[in-house]
């Protein structure tokens, strides 16, 4: 497969994977007097006398409540006795990164943040209708995407099909290192051909708004010595809890390569759209502004 194949395919398709941590998240119930526990699990509870214990909700009466704690069992405890209490069902409205959308966040348009997808997360995204990706966190920092397209489908040719895995790396809050490769397949005169991108980056910042710089090495399984050198920015900037600015670009030493440029907006059932431009440089005057760039991720 000739190396400037190898590194169209790449641009393409190897930075499509997944965010990010799905960290727990705090929550808390309305001190209302109802006695519906099915939602509530875990309850802490904040004592007048300074004390505090948490365990599971047994019952949330109008003059009591009971939980059931590991070290002292089976308690109940008087209205008057309680100065406030929080669950674990309602996310707090003033989390840092906002809307608990992270499992969103460990990608750009294409292009890789750091951030990982985390354990048991996994999502379906299409990009451009004929694109198609599966990620799958395996556990707190280490994922597998993988996808295929569907041009050669419909010509009747066997896709080009791609797995990536990745490994994020905490170094700090709200800092990781990623590192992963992103291996194609390609099947051309009934032969099949390999290659790739192996890369690393680093992203700074929160789930929603954060900046990734890295670096990638293209490769090809015929040996090729003229290995390229990608280099990744990228960074989210929320505008709403609903709403982010997205922007990305993968080049070459020359700036050849793609500028992408867009908004990602994430409803409540947990779908996110991805709509935005993609401006090729380095091939002449295309004469347009951006090829449309549209994506949809839904969990699964």
């Amino acid at each position: 497969m000739k190396l400037a194949h190898c590194i169209f395919l790449t641009i393409l398709f190897c930075f499509c994977f997944t965010l990010n941590v799905d960290a727990q998240k705090k929550r808390r119930i309305d001190k209302t007097e109802k006695s519906d526990t099915s939602k509530i699990e875990i309850l802490k509870i904040k004592l007048k006398n300074g004390n505090t214990l948490v365990g599971e909700l047994l019952k949330l009466g109008q003059d009591s409540i009971i939980i059931q704690n590991e070290q002292f069992g089976r308690i109940a405890f008087a209205r008057t006795e309680i100065k406030s209490y929080n669950g674990l069902d309602k996310p707090e409205d003033d989390e840092d990164d906002g809307w608990n959308k992270e499992k969103y966040q460990s990608q750009y348009f294409l292009s890789p943040t750091a951030r990982p997808i985390g354990a048991g997360n996994k999502y379906f995204t299409n990009f451009d209708v004929f694109a198609n990706t599966f990620s799958f966190g395996i556990s707190d920092n280490f994922s597998i995407t993988t996808g295929f397209e569907a041009v050669s489908i419909i010509n009747s040719s066997f896709p080009v099909v791609f797995v990536n895995p990745k490994l994020s790396i905490p170094l700090h809050k709200n800092v990781y290192v990623g590192v992963g490769t992103s291996l194609f397949i390609v099947t051309s005169n009934d032969e099949l051909n390999f290659g790739g991108l192996a890369y690393a980056n680093t992203t700074l910042g929160s789930a929603t708004k954060n900046f990734t710089a890295g670096l990638g090495i293209a490769y090809a399984a015929n040996g090729s010595s003229d290995t390229p050198m990608i280099y990744q920015f990228g960074f989210t900037f929320p505008l709403s809890k609903k709403v982010s600015i997205l922007a990305e670009s993968f080049v070459d030493s020359s700036f050849e390569g793609l500028f992408n440029f867009g908004i990602r907006i994430i409803t409540r059932g947990n779908i996110v759209f991805d709509v935005g431009l993609s401006r090729p440089t380095g091939i002449g005057d295309l004469n347009i502004i951006g090829i449309p760039l549209l994506s949809l991720s839904v969990p699964l």
